[in-house]
């Protein structure tokens, strides 16, 4: 009878235990959470070094949230730490395997470093993934790396592929309008980079489609309107690379006849 009492004794301090853990591990998960969201509204603000700061806090607290890797991937991405980034969107995929959005994330970086053949196999899957929302992003990425190795036939038919999903997509629109100018297709490059131009969201988009458009006027022997387009990406973007090279194509175009 008493062996059964501190049995029982002993089941219900377990449960307590157990109850207890659960309780703390739930106020960690939440603490953590709360400063990854704080990390995300510096991220969304272009601030990646406070984000970064507010991640790092984050996962001492609790290191095995999917997200907080992700967001740690990106930050580290954003910062030009491509090797620390890689390692935060693998330990993503290795906590929520079926995370398609770090799944495209780890292609970027690794792009970036000029691994194509990894960069490749991450947006093949991603694009696969039924349950994408966006597949046209990784389509897109696709077409990016076929245009970067001049392999512009796969270029174009990825980036096709990437607007007919997502007509209006202007970094797709950009993409197939360059690899057009490079087919030598460039009426229909133009007509690509104007619609590009239209759907762009921010000036530094818009000035990268103007700079594109500019450059498709000009092999279209079309002086007035690459100079006009030209002069758009200066207004833009007035202290970017994009607006000095334009400076520079301007005053080469205002000096012909």
């Amino acid at each position: 009878m008493r062996a059964k009492y501190f049995c029982t004794i002993s089941i219900a301090l377990l449960l307590i235990f157990i109850i207890g853990c659960t309780a703390n591990l739930k106020a960690e998960k939440k603490r953590a959470a709360d400063r990854r969201n704080v990390g995300e509204a510096h991220m969304m603000q272009g601030d990646f070094t406070s984000a970064l700061r507010e991640f790092l806090e984050a996962e001492k607290i609790y290191a095995d949230d999917p997200f907080l890797h992700n967001d740690l991937g990106f930050a580290y991405m954003a910062k030009g730490k491509l090797d620390k980034a890689i390692f935060h969107f693998k330990k993503t995929l290795a906590l929520k395997s079926k995370y398609s959005d770090a799944r495209n994330n780890l292609g970027i970086a690794y792009s970036r470093q000029g691994k194509w053949k990894q960069a490749i196999a991450c947006f093949t899957t991603v694009s696969e993934d039924l349950l994408y929302a966006t597949p046209y992003l990784p389509l897109t990425n696709l077409g990016w790396i076929y245009e970067s190795r001049k392999m512009y036939d796969l270029a174009a038919t990825h980036y096709q592929k990437a607007l007919k999903l997502s007509p209006r997509y202007a970094t797709a629109l950009r993409g197939l309008g360059r690899t057009y100018l490079s087919l030598g297709k460039t009426t229909d490059a133009i007509g690509l980079l104007k619609e590009a131009v239209k759907n762009t969201k921010s000036a530094a988009e818009t000035a990268e489609s103007y700079f594109d458009l500019a450059r498709a006027y000009e092999t279209a022997n079309n002086r007035l309107k690459a100079i006009a387009a030209y002069r758009e990406v200066t207004t833009l973007a007035p202290n970017s690379l994009l607006a000095k090279q334009s400076l520079s194509r301007l005053t080469r175009l205002q000096k012909k006849p």
